[in-house]
Parts: C-alpha cells; sequence; structure tokens
C-alpha cells in the first residue's frame, strides 16, 4: 500500500514539475504560418492541429501510417496520383475498418476503409475524395506566403529533415518554410532551432515599351524641304518626347528573402495515450499561429474531418 502511495505522489511531482517547466522555462515564442500539414508518420499531429482548431484543410497524409519523408515528398511532388492505386488488405480489423496497406508506396491506412464494403469499391470512393483534398492542398500552399510543415518523427535525422526541407521548397519556392519535429526526450520540455537559413529569391520586372509613334514621326520630317525648319521642328519634338516618353528601363531584379527553418521541441512524450503527452503537445500549439489568410474556394472546407 504504501509502495502505490509514493508511486502515484511520484508521478504526481513529475506531472507538476513538468507544467512548471512549460511555464518557467520558455521564453515567449511564436511561430506564424498561412499555412500548416503534418507529414506523420502517423495520426497524432493531425489530432493536435484539429483539436487547437489550426487543421482548416484535410491533407490526405493526416490519418495514414508508417510512412517516410521521402514518401511524403513524393505525394507532394505527382499530387498524389497514386495514392493508394494498388492496395491490398492486410487482414487486420480496427473497428469497423480493414487496415489497407499502399502496395507501392508502403504508406497504410487504418481509418478508411469499412469492413462491410468491397475493397475495389471502397477503394475508387477513397481515391476520389484524396484526391479533390490533394488539389485543394496544393492550391493553398501555392497561395500561402508562410508554411509550416509539423510531424513526430523519432528517428529521421537531422541530414532527413534537411533533405524534405529543401526539396519541398523547391517545389513550393518563395515561400518561408518551417520543419516542427516532436522528439521524445523522456524529460523537460525544450525547443531547439536546429537549422536555419535565407535564400534570396528574384523576381524580374518586365520593361516597359517603348513609345515608337513620335520617334517614328521625327524620321519621316527628314524628307522636309526646308532643312532648316527641320532641325527646329526635330530639336522641339526631341524636348517634347523626352517629357512624355517614359525612359527604358533595364530589366530590375527585386530581392526578397526567404528563410527556411528546422525546430525541434523535446518533452517526455511516452504517453501510452495514442495523443501524447497533451501538456507538451498544447505546449507547441500554443506557438504556432495561423494568420487570417483567406483561402476559401467552392469546397468550403467541408473535408476538414476523416
Amino acid at each position: 500500500m504504501l509502495f502505490k502511495i509514493k508511486k502515484a505522489f511520484s508521478f504526481l511531482l513529475a506531472s507538476v514539475l513538468f507544467a512548471l517547466s512549460l511555464s518557467f522555462n520558455m521564453s515567449a515564442f511564436a511561430i506564424r504560418c498561412d499555412s500548416i500539414f503534418s507529414v506523420g508518420p502517423a495520426c497524432r499531429p493531425a489530432q493536435w492541429l484539429r483539436k487547437t482548431h489550426k487543421r482548416f484543410q484535410s491533407c490526405p497524409l493526416d490519418w495514414m501510417m508508417q510512412y517516410s519523408l521521402d514518401t511524403a515528398m513524393h505525394f507532394f511532388r505527382n499530387k498524389f496520383s497514386d495514392f493508394f492505386e494498388d492496395v491490398r488488405a492486410t487482414g487486420e480489423i480496427i473497428g469497423s475498418n480493414r487496415v489497407v496497406r499502399d502496395n507501392r508506396n508502403g504508406i497504410v491506412s487504418m481509418h478508411h476503409f469499412n469492413k462491410n464494403v468491397s475493397l475495389e469499391s471502397a477503394k475508387w470512393d477513397f481515391r476520389g475524395k484524396m484526391l479533390r483534398r490533394a488539389r485543394e492542398v496544393d492550391r493553398i500552399l501555392k497561395n500561402s506566403r508562410s508554411i509550416i510543415l509539423i510531424c513526430n518523427r523519432q528517428k529521421d535525422s537531422f541530414d532527413d529533415f534537411k533533405r524534405f526541407l529543401h526539396n519541398f521548397s523547391r517545389l513550393y519556392p518563395d515561400r518561408n518554410i518551417a520543419l516542427i519535429n516532436i522528439r521524445n526526450n523522456g524529460g523537460n520540455f525544450t525547443r531547439d532551432v536546429l537549422y536555419e537559413t535565407f535564400a534570396a529569391t528574384t523576381h524580374k520586372k518586365k520593361p516597359k515599351k517603348k513609345i515608337k509613334t513620335k520617334r517614328r514621326e521625327l524620321k519621316n520630317k527628314e524628307t522636309a524641304t526646308d532643312a532648316q525648319n527641320m532641325e527646329q521642328n526635330t530639336n522641339s519634338d526631341k524636348k517634347k518626347l523626352k517629357k512624355q516618353a517614359p525612359k527604358h528601363r533595364k530589366k530590375e531584379i527585386k530581392k526578397r528573402r526567404r528563410k527556411l527553418r528546422i525546430i525541434q521541441y523535446s518533452f517526455n512524450d511516452s504517453s501510452s495515450n495514442w495523443e501524447g503527452n497533451p501538456y507538451g503537445w498544447q505546449r507547441v500549439m500554443d506557438e504556432i499561429e495561423l494568420t487570417d489568410r483567406n483561402f476559401s474556394s467552392s469546397m468550403d472546407f467541408k473535408n476538414v474531418e476523416f
């Protein structure tokens, strides 16, 4: 009995100390973005985006499992065109759904294939829904100035994150992009900026068209019989033309700096609950701010659930 009391007290003390570390050990910090999406490797990031009302648009990757960052990059590149195109049932049933694997890409779904519907029929309904979501995600990313991609990957290396970030930035250039990873360290809450770089983007302005009509008129006056009058008129017209016509300027290059970042949050996320440690995840979500950028479309975000 005494042992159980000590164990319960130790757990309570650890929870209190963890909560205090969130309050006192972290300075004010905020990451602003126009859009944010989960890149796995499972459901937890998408669930916390939904719980904190930051998941305003569903992504095909949200409730999937067992996929790498390279696989996620493959889907973003081909607009999810081969997403669950070739599938097989694993034989496992979870609730009312069968677990289904994408044979080509290795990704697994456990929430979308009803066990009472034939696999082939469910596949085409599923793919139609996911391809519509993929088009919306692509449209939103193209219209975002700043993007956050969030995951809780435990085994991926720094090089894996960096490669994914730069590949994604080439796919959606001229944007500020932050890749956030949540990692279980079994201890206190920490935040580290693992990587930060600035890259200049160039935007070429088209030169304005020259005004040629009056200059042609000036050349035509060379045929005038009165050379003296022609010279006077030409000089006068040249002065007028100089005032009226805009100067032709060389192509201007406007430089702007975009930021790419990898930010890692670490805390004790070893909870058996599939949602993870609520204190740590809530803190991460509190440091993410969505702008008021409007992405409304004909879909009206009706596919914001499963």
